[in-house]
C-alpha cells in the first residue's frame, strides 16, 4: 500500500502527471484559443461565461455518465 507508493516514488509521480497531462493540456489549449479569438473588452463578459459553462457541463457530463451506466447493460464475458 502506503509503503509501496513511497518506496517507488518515481513511478508513482510519472503516474500521477501522466493522468493530469490531458486535463491540463486541454485546458492551456482552451484558454488560448479563448485569448486569441475573444477581444479585451469581450472576455469580461465572456469568461466568466466560459467558466460556469465549463461547472455545468462537468456536471452534466457526471449524470449522463450515471444515466448511461444504468442504461446499458453489463454483460459478463467469461474466459476460457
Amino acid at each position: 500500500g502506503l509503503l509501496a507508493i513511497i518506496d517507488n516514488w518515481t513511478y508513482t509521480l510519472f503516474y500521477a502527471f501522466a493522468e493530469l497531462w490531458g486535463d491540463v493540456v486541454l485546458s492551456l489549449l482552451f484558454w488560448a484559443y479563448a485569448n486569441d479569438t475573444t477581444t479585451l473588452e469581450d472576455a469580461a463578459l465572456v469568461y466568466p461565461l466560459f467558466g460556469i459553462g465549463a461547472n455545468i457541463a462537468q456536471y452534466v457530463g457526471g449524470v449522463l455518465l450515471c444515466f448511461v451506466r444504468t442504461a446499458v447493460p453489463v454483460t459478463a464475458t467469461r474466459s476460457a
